[in-house]
């Protein structure tokens, strides 16, 4: 992306279109895109390697375990807090304490 009348606009687009029109783009589609006329046989078994849990269950741990420990760390952080509030509403709550007098 260039900037509101870059002076580099106009030689960048022709550039591309030299690429787009010319002999390369043709040989790059022919080399890339080329399509078969052939179908496959119908007769014969197709091996696909799909995905399946057992070739993914490195991942579901890795994920699992790290969303457990978020929780648990969230746990025992929001208890922490729970408690130290806790511990400031019963010291404020003494008699003699400059908040109650």
């Amino acid at each position: 992306v260039f900037p509101k009348g870059s002076p580099l606009v106009a030689d960048i687009s022709r550039a591309v279109l030299n690429i787009t029109e010319g002999d390369s783009m043709a040989s790059i589609e022919r080399a890339w895109f080329e399509h078969s006329e052939a179908c496959a046989d119908p007769n014969q078994e197709v091996n696909s390697n799909s995905l399946t849990f057992s070739s993914l269950w490195g991942l579901f741990l890795i994920t699992g375990t790290a969303s457990l420990g978020a929780i648990i760390v969230f746990i025992l952080s929001s208890f922490h807090r729970w408690v130290q509030g806790r511990s400031i509403a019963s010291l404020s709550a003494e008699p003699g304490h400059p908040t109650t007098l």
